[in-house]
């Protein structure tokens, strides 16, 4: 599952299980560390033990929240010892464009987190995760054999564990299976999760070297080596501009240490991780707000279980940050400093970079500050725009035909009015979520 934070809706804890449609392996090991720390876990009779250090070529196939990433190759690296593994792969995708491709690295390290990095060279982008260590495999010490099967021809036996949810507060159960052949040797690593969110994983590997990896086969790229990316440099000044974000009751309504989206941007958040229960009762505000757009890194901001954070070093913070939807699009290091007309830009708000009150970025006393003069336009429940409206319906026929056009009418329409027969939504109560009443006009 490669989740990474949610775009938004951070009040609940959404860290590192939405905010970005790839950095599965970060779950999986979150995963394993939960398998080995829940009451009553004993190891399994015969249970498989993978080798300490060892490489291989890998596939990777997934589903996410509506998003596909279909036989991405690439190559795994672990080591046990060392308490290090990484996952360098293309990933494949048709969430906007046919099979669009992208360079991904995921760098485990115990002593640093993980670091994702998107695309190549002078064009990628690093985000890193604080964290430690969690073995992709500690689970097997607790598995259940299932049965004997092959893959490509190569004798294997599957083991499987279920466990609960490797974050607090997320209602989703998880399954983890694995076919292991002969010494240990996994020839498939598999990830299913029902609740919340419900997708799959997937990793075949083939090509086995029982070599130890070494020191450069987990070397910090270059875009990590210097984190954050600087800020833009060249910028279109001032501007006011709207945009979105789903919250719920009791979170407040507030746009520091938070995350937003113009309308495209938004629109592939909810079409992609909105469906389901969970947002039945969730509200869209639409904002108005004013920033400088020197845009810096985009920032993870999330809620730690008391107040919502943006993580990033202090240069990073002291920028409203962009980056493409779902960190997809044409445009190089995430979409920091491109228009992102293709998928739509997703924005960071960081309470350090926000201005004094009653003063604006650019202004006397602003004193370099990023953004300011936020107002909260209207405010909608999720619910009349997603299913109401028939945003998802929508979304569901344009997956594969960027941009969105007909579903960012839709989103367009729900906000500009309140009258149903223009496609519009009442406004709901940011406070309780009730929908209020409507005035009669005679």
């Amino acid at each position: 599952l490669s989740l990474s934070l949610s775009v938004e809706d951070h009040h609940t804890r959404n860290f590192a299980l939405l905010q970005r449609p790839m950095p599965h392996v970060a779950v999986l090991g979150a995963v394993a560390a939960a398998a080995t720390a829940l009451p009553g876990a004993t190891e399994s009779h015969g249970a498989p033990v993978v080798p300490a250090q060892w490489s291989a070529a890998v596939e990777y196939t997934g589903t996410l929240v509506g998003m596909n990433f279909t036989d991405s190759p690439g190559h795994f690296y672990y080591d046990r010892p060392g308490q290090r593994h990484r996952l360098t792969y293309t990933m494949i995708s048709d969430l906007f464009k046919p099979n669009t491709s992208q360079a991904h690295d995921e760098l485990s390290i115990s002593s640093k987190g993980t670091w994702f990095t998107i695309g190549k060279a002078a064009d990628a982008a690093c985000m890193p995760l604080p964290g430690k260590f969690a073995d992709l495999f500690a689970w097997l010490e607790a598995a259940t054999h299932v049965s004997a099967s092959s893959i490509d021809g190569v004798p294997c036996d599957v083991w499987r564990r279920v466990m609960p949810a490797p974050f607090p507060g997320q209602p989703v159960m998880t399954t983890m299976s694995a076919c292991v052949a002969a010494g240990g040797l996994p020839l498939a690593l598999n990830q299913s999760y029902h609740g919340k969110f419900t997708g799959h994983t997937r990793y075949r590997f083939s090509r086995h070297s029982l070599q130890k990896p070494g020191d450069a086969a987990f070397e910090a790229t270059a875009a990590c080596k210097s984190y954050p990316a600087p800020p833009c440099g060249s910028s279109a000044g001032v501007v006011a501009m709207g945009v979105y974000r789903v919250f719920g009751p009791p979170e407040p309504q507030q746009l520091q240490n938070r995350d937003a989206g113009d309308v495209l941007g938004d629109v592939s958040f909810v079409c992609t991780q909105g469906a389901g229960a969970f947002y039945a009762s969730k509200l869209i505000t639409h904002w108005n707000v004013t920033v400088d757009t020197n845009f810096g890194q985009y920032a993870l901001c999330n809620y730690n279980g008391s107040q919502n954070l943006c993580g990033g070093p202090p240069e990073q913070l002291s920028h409203v940050g962009r980056r493409s939807s779902q960190m997809s699009g044409g445009g190089p290091k995430m979409g920091q400093c491109s228009p992102n007309e293709d998928v739509g830009s997703q924005f960071s708000f960081p309470e350090a970079a926000r201005c004094p009150e009653g003063v604006l970025p650019g202004q006397s006393g602003s004193e370099g500050c990023a953004w300011g003069g936020a107002r909260a336009l209207r405010t909608i429940r999720a619910s009349c725009v997603m299913e109401e409206r028939g945003l998802l319906a929508a979304c569901a026929k344009e997956f594969g035909h960027a941009p969105f056009l007909k579903s960012a009418r839709i989103w367009r329409a729900a906000f500009e009015s309140s009258d149903p027969a223009l496609g519009g939504c009442p406004d709901a109560d940011a406070d309780t979520g009730a929908e209020l009443a409507q005035p009669i006009v005679v």
